[in-house]
């Protein structure tokens, strides 16, 4: 069920684990980047420092309101978005969330499933037929009891006449009543996925049973997976370009750097040729991105 863009709270069994991250826009920081020109007979050379900050992009939205009678959603069954995000202080991991309209205490621990189908460049993560993050509040009926929330990837592949289905490690995350967030965190090796591969999948769904046993069909809300979310990479994260004096941003940039480091913030030059330029005013402008959280500058030089 598509809906309009929001940030809202939800869901209905739960426990207290760990507080779920806000994936509000306006709270994240933005990456900085510092640039210093250098000028000399053959060329430009551009060097300077990058800080990195978090990337948050909705992949899915729903309407608030719109979860059936199954499980109505004032018990937590109500989708309204899903976020994933890279930190660049821990560049292979990616946190996921799926946010709810609410999220009361108590509930139906078992019955109220939460789930969210992965696919990695169009494949379930780590090869097989299907891939999916799951909450639960518990899983005593699972044979695997629990009083915190049960988070763990679940990977089918064809085995005997069907499908088998193992879930794998329980994931760090948890299920947030003040912000009505599903979280969990995945290593990029769990996924089988790169910087730069897509994190895609079919959609998300609140959906009903017990332990290993589910009732197909029988859910309470689901929502479409609108965007793929590319993994930032820091190779090439650094774009330089010159420009006349007072020009935009170019959508294009003639060179590119890869920031020293692993982490969040790093340094970076590049040279850039000057030979072919005619005298007269001009900027290097330098744009710096963590996947969509860039930050660029215009340094004014004269040729």
């Amino acid at each position: 069920m598509r809906g309009m863009r929001a940030m809202v709270a939800g869901l209905a069994a739960v426990a207290l684990i760990a507080p779920g991250a806000s994936a509000g826009a306006d709270e994240t920081p933005a990456t900085t980047v510092t640039t210093t020109v250098t000028q000399a007979a053959d060329g430009l050379t551009v060097s300077g420092d990058v800080a990195f900050a978090p990337y948050t992009m909705q992949v899915a939205e729903d309407f608030s309101g719109d979860a059936n009678s199954v499980v109505p959603g004032e018990l937590g069954t109500d989708i309204t978005g899903a976020f994933i995000t890279s930190d660049p202080a821990k560049p292979n991991d990616l946190l996921f969330t799926m946010q709810m309209d609410s999220l009361p205490g108590g509930g139906l621990p078992e019955a109220v499933i939460y789930n969210w189908d992965l696919l990695v460049n169009g494949a379930a993560a780590g090869g097989g037929t299907s891939s999916n993050l799951v909450w639960k509040r518990t899983n005593v009926t699972g044979l695997t009891a629990s009083t915190a929330p049960y988070i763990r990837l679940q990977t089918c592949a064809p085995g005997g006449t069907g499908n088998t289905c193992t879930a794998g490690s329980q994931l760090p995350g948890g299920m947030d009543m003040d912000t009505a967030a599903l979280t969990a965190t995945l290593r990029l090796r769990d996924l089988g996925a790169t910087p730069g591969a897509l994190i895609g999948g079919n959609g998300l769904s609140v959906y009903h049973g017990t332990g290993m046993l589910w009732f197909p069909g029988v859910t309470s809300d689901t929502a479409f997976i609108d965007e793929e979310f590319a993994v930032p990479r820091r190779d090439g994260a650094v774009k330089v370009a010159v420009v006349p004096a007072g020009a935009p941003t170019p959508k294009t940039f003639s060179h590119s750097a890869t920031p020293s480091g692993a982490g969040a913030n790093g340094a970076f030059s590049v040279k850039i040729p000057t030979e072919n330029f005619a005298a007269g005013a001009y900027d290097v402008v330098t744009q710096a991105c963590w996947g969509g959280n860039c930050s660029v500058t215009h340094t004014p030089v004269n040729l």
